[in-house]
């Protein structure tokens, strides 16, 4: 997969190409979104052919969930149907993932990992990235009639293809000092995903040959990241700035 994405990259890139020199009213551009991803749901993991609570702890103190930065980007091609209405695809990047932090518990469970007999106090920190390849499907509707500049509103939905992920644990118990470690966490997980799509912004010329965008854009996620078990899934919140070539 990692050899096969620059391909796809590069093969998106000479299609917009193409259709840009062919047409006035298709437009290649790049955007970049930094995020904020946040869980929603609850966890529960996969061990022993059931799926169990993911953390049974002894009292007091119970996990915080806390939204982590993501981002997201690539490539844009749109396609100007009449001064309101434009009609937008493209191939990015998007990751997605959350913190989690807690304290007081007896032992825990890491994926595949299994880490017996922590007794006493723990300290546990561990962080969800998920990493897919999502192709976008939106409408583009310009407020103000000029497709070029003003405000505007952004709707649709995108699919989704996972490529990776990975779970990066630290914890201090009384016997352990600060243990640092990764696992895999794609058991059963669902390789596509389709999500809503949506945003209000403001767009810009510069030099009559650029238009640049910026608008506060959300997605959420249609579907529970794992088949059974893991009954959550992300929502997110972050400003996406575009450039377009006209």
């Amino acid at each position: 997969m990692k050899t096969i994405l620059p391909f796809l990259f590069v093969a998106f890139c000479l299609l917009s190409s193409s259709l840009f020199a062919q047409s006035k009213s298709f437009n290649v551009g790049i955007e970049v979104t930094p995020n904020y991803s946040f869980y929603s749901g609850s966890d529960f993991y996969y061990h022993d052919g059931a799926y169990i609570d993911d953390i049974y702890y002894s009292g007091t103190e119970r996990e915080s969930t806390e939204k982590k930065p993501s981002i997201s980007f690539g490539v844009i091609l749109s396609y100007q149907l009449n001064n309101r209405w434009s009609f937008e695809s493209g191939l990015k990047y998007v990751n997605r993932g959350h913190k989690k932090s807690g304290g007081n518990y007896d032992y825990s469970y890491f994926g595949y990992n299994y880490i017996n007999s922590i007794e006493g106090d723990s300290n546990i920190e561990y962080q969800e990235n998920y990493n897919y390849l999502s192709v976008p499907f939106n409408a583009r509707l310009a407020l103000g009639g000029d497709p070029n500049k003003g405000w505007y509103i952004r709707f649709g939905v995108s699919a989704d293809y996972y490529l990776s992920s990975q779970t990066n644990y630290k914890f201090n118990t009384d016997e352990v000092d600060r243990k640092k470690g990764t696992f895999p966490n794609d058991s059963d997980i669902r390789k596509t995903h389709l999500n809503l799509n949506y945003g209000v912004g403001y767009s810009f010329l510069v030099n009559e040959i650029y238009q640049l965008s910026v608008e506060p854009a959300f997605d959420y996620m249609f579907y529970r990241l794992y088949h059974k078990g893991d009954d959550f899934t992300y929502n997110s919140a972050g400003v996406k700035l575009r450039l377009m070539i006209f």
